[in-house]
């Protein structure tokens, strides 16, 4: 009894044991290959959920890229089914219309940036969807022919291939902003610490502690020196005017200081007999 109790319990322990690996097999995730290169026409790799486009009904574009050849550079497009195209250029760019496609993935819509290549006159390319149509829209550096084809690479695919012509077709200059040199000042000096901007309304954009200016003619008086004030009185006088149309009678003249006193005259000298 308590030997088939035993073998009873080890029996439901490897049970549980070879279920719990079967699940852990079911649920694991298979690490990416870091050597994976990528869709490369004629290799045999294939694109990401490549058996999931298999199954659709038309043409699905399941990887588009770039690569530079021997006898210039090339934009590709990989599709699951034979592919029927039509050029419609527009806006000084290669508009290639692939007929009744599909985008496959969501990273396949992302453009291709190419315009640090110098071997190549493409600045970058795109998938775009118009209704039952996708459109391969290629930007260019450079005004230049393109030779459009479509291949079996034997791999199971069909590529549309646009190829450019070798030749050194330059980069973009650096994004960074340039080093601009501060504009010389534009202040107008007025003298006595003063100074105004050209083209500001403002008065003044800088100003000194102010200053006192002597009048014309005074003598400027040293710090704690002794000081003689002199009072000029004023007086104001009505004159009165006759014959003046619109005038008052009496007008008021304005003020008039009082003349200072002249001077004796010196007494003439006694002539000698």
């Amino acid at each position: 009894m308590r030997t088939a109790s035993v073998l009873a319990a080890l029996g439901g322990i490897a049970l549980f044991a070879a279920v719990a690996v079967a699940q852990s097999a079911d649920t694991a995730t298979v690490a990416p290959d870091p050597t994976y290169p990528g869709v490369i026409p004629g290799t045999g790799h294939p694109p990401p959920a490549a058996s999931r486009a298999a199954r659709q009904p038309r043409a699905v574009l399941t990887w588009p890229g770039f690569q530079l050849t021997a006898g210039g550079s090339r934009i590709f497009v990989q599709s699951t089914r034979r592919i029927e195209w039509s050029r419609a250029d527009r806006d000084g760019r290669i508009v290639v219309v692939i007929r009744n496609a599909r985008i496959h993935l969501t990273n396949s819509r992302r453009p291709l940036v190419t315009e640090h290549f110098a071997a190549t006159p493409v600045a970058r390319a795109k998938l775009e969807r118009h209704g039952r149509d996708v459109h391969l829209v290629v930007e260019l550096k450079a005004a230049t022919i393109a030779g459009i084809s479509t291949h079996d690479a034997g791999d199971g695919y069909w590529y549309l291939y646009v190829d450019f012509p070798a030749g050194q077709y330059g980069t973009p200059e650096s994004n960074l902003p340039a080093a601009v040199e501060a504009p010389a000042s534009t202040a107008v000096d007025l003298g006595g610490g003063l100074a105004i901007r050209r083209g500001r309304n403002r008065a003044a954009t800088e100003e000194a502690a102010p200053t006192a200016t002597p009048a014309a003619g005074a003598t400027e008086v040293p710090p704690g020196a002794a000081t003689t004030t002199t009072t000029t009185t004023t007086t104001t006088r009505t004159v009165t005017t006759g014959g003046a149309t619109g005038g008052a009678a009496g007008a008021a003249e304005g003020p008039v200081s009082a003349p200072a006193a002249a001077p004796a005259p010196a007494a003439a000298p006694t002539p000698t007999p």
